[in-house]
């Protein structure tokens, strides 16, 4: 699998997410997903590749990422602005720099986090975007891990503060006491 994973990286640094569909769409998730298996298996060049690419890309001006890029020039493909991927690219960054005690992307992180910060409710959970309205219960998952572990990483209680409020919104606004529904 890290075979194939490494095969798909383009020489922008990107993912191209689908072989099938004959274009050349680069997902931020993916990107996020392929990085965390890398950091996961010790392969931190091929992780680098990815998070170098971003490191290399304006985010937008709220702060994070677009969920579509074009995987051989990295610009924009009618990208959405949502708090998920950022979120998990987030974690890619959190664990690089746990496992390699390299701090390269550490300034990168926090606009991350800070991008997600904006999108947090009085409620504690954070909307799936800028103007909506919903709460995903998999976004503020993400979120929580996310920004709980930058804050410890990086010694910033406001990260570690933001998340147990994230923590608090999923408990008593998304767990019905068997399991997690689906959002707000």
């Amino acid at each position: 699998a890290l075979s194939y994973l490494r095969s798909r990286i383009t020489p922008a640094g990107l993912v191209d997410s689908y072989v099938e569909d004959g274009v050349d769409y680069s997902y931020t998730y993916d990107n996020a997903l392929a990085a965390l298996a890398f950091i996961s298996a010790g392969d931190f060049v091929s992780a680098r590749k990815i998070l170098d690419a971003f490191n290399s890309m304006p985010t937008e001006p709220a702060g994070g990422y677009l969920h579509r890029y074009d995987s051989q020039t990295k610009l924009p493909v009618e990208g959405i602005l949502y708090a998920g991927p950022n979120a998990y690219l987030l974690q890619a960054m959190n664990l690089y720099f746990l496992g390699s005690a390299d701090d390269r992307y550490n300034a990168l992180a926090q606009r991350l986090a800070n991008f997600l910060l904006t999108l947090q409710d009085a409620d504690g959970g954070l909307f799936g975007r800028p103007t909506v309205t919903w709460k995903s219960t998999e976004n503020n998952l993400g979120a929580l891990c996310a920004l709980h572990n930058l804050g410890k990483l990086q010694g910033i209680a406001l990260y570690i503060d933001r998340a147990a409020l994230i923590r608090n919104f999923l408990v008593t606004e998304c767990w019905d006491g068997v399991r997690f529904l689906q959002g707000e």
